[in-house]
Order: C-alpha cells, then structure tokens, then sequence
C-alpha cells in the first residue's frame, strides 16, 4: 500500500467525523490547534497511527489528515 503522508510527518486533524475529543483534536477546535505525528502505517482499516502532541493515540484515514508546513514549528516537536 501507498501512503500518501510518512511516518514522522506532522499533521493536523481536518474533519470532525471521528468527534471533537482529546483523542480527536480538529485543528481550530476545541482543543485549539494541536499537532500530531504519524507514528505508524496499518495495512488495514485505518492506515495512519497518529500520536497528538496531548499525549493521545487515534488513527485515521487520509482524507482526515493534513500535513503541517509551518516554518515555525521545531523539528523536535515530539519524541519517538
């Protein structure tokens, strides 16, 4: 399987469709803007293991991810 984001790209939650919880930060929510970083691939169901930078663990499709490209972010913002 192809996988559009790699493992260690920051992302940001962009779909409310798995809830609006800790586990589920959408970027500008409630939780305001909270970054993850895919920590894993899965070859099924969804493919992404993302950990947010709230110490939570979801996964996720593609389509509910977008990858962060903000010059302003350092590159240690989390540790694997």
């Amino acid at each position: 399987m192809k996988y559009k984001f790699a493992i260690g790209t920051k992302i940001k939650l962009i779909t409310p469709v798995h809830g609006t919880g800790n586990n589920n930060p959408v970027w500008g929510g409630r939780q305001g803007n909270v970054c993850g970083l895919i920590i894993k691939h899965k070859p099924s169901g969804l493919p992404y293991q993302v950990e947010w930078e709230n110490g939570s663990h979801n996964a996720y499709n593609e389509g509910d991810l977008e990858a962060i490209r903000d010059k302003h972010l350092p590159d240690d913002l989390f540790e694997i």
